[in-house]
């Protein structure tokens, strides 16, 4: 992202470092040396919350959801995205999604690293779980046939919009299917949703919290990893 940083920005950042020195509750030190590490990523991520926290407030009135708790769960994508743009599909591998389907093609796509066989995931949740009913129209398509919605998802891949959208009908599908969890705090909730938001929203509470406690951000061939859930949780407490 081009241009100065503005002082408020700059603020955030270094509240943002010294949080990861104060806070008593995140486990392993480890992750405490994630934006020592990756500097620039948090930075960007940072600025991009504060960009967009006006579409995330609309769908906090909607949803009914904490804009910060929600950015929480991607924000780590949002760091990591400037690792991963260089490695953007082509053109040709969307067609191929296009004229097939998400198992012949299924990529990331975006600031939030949205893979499309996710958002049909989700998709298929709200139309089979009647509680979901009232949002079905805002995520209804234009057409029926198989083709042209499969190009129209892709298009709203490529809209920041509408996969902030898509993160908070992600959120209400997590509160709808795991109602029965007991959850101790916020920040607990906070990082089992982003756990299965990382891994998978579709696996059993005993899988994702397994997961939560796996090193794999930012990926397998950084040097430095860290769990996913613990990131989010330090940006959740300094935005």
């Amino acid at each position: 992202m081009a241009g100065c940083i503005k002082p408020s920005f700059l603020w955030s950042i270094i509240t943002f470092c010294i949080g990861f020195f104060l806070v008593p509750q995140v486990s392993l030190a480890q992750e405490c040396q994630y934006c020592k590490v990756y500097k620039e990523s948090c930075e960007q991520s940072l600025l991009f919350f504060a960009e967009y926290k006006p579409e995330f407030e609309k769908r906090t009135e909607q949803y009914e959801i904490a804009s910060k708790f929600a950015y929480a769960i991607v924000a780590p994508e949002v760091a990591n995205y400037s690792f991963l743009q260089d490695l953007a599909e082509t053109s040709a591998v969307e067609l191929f999604y296009v004229n097939f389907e998400s198992g012949y093609a299924d990529f990331s796509v975006g600031h939030f690293q949205m893979k499309l066989s996710f958002i049909e995931q989700l998709e298929k949740e709200l139309q089979s779980n009647s509680t979901l009913k009232k949002y079905r129209s805002l995520f209804s398509y234009s057409a029926s046939d198989i083709k042209t919605t499969r190009k129209e998802r892709l298009e709203r891949m490529h809209s920041t919009e509408w996969q902030i959208d898509y993160l908070f009908l992600f959120c209400e599908i997590m509160e709808q299917k795991f109602s029965s969890v007991a959850f101790e705090s916020q920040e607990e909730q906070l990082k089992f949703y982003a756990t299965a938001y990382n891994t998978g929203f579709y696996k059993t509470e005993k899988s994702i919290r397994f997961q939560m406690e796996q090193r794999l951000f930012p990926g397998v061939y950084f040097e430095q990893r860290f769990a996913y859930c613990n990131v989010s949780l330090l940006f959740y407490r300094n935005l």
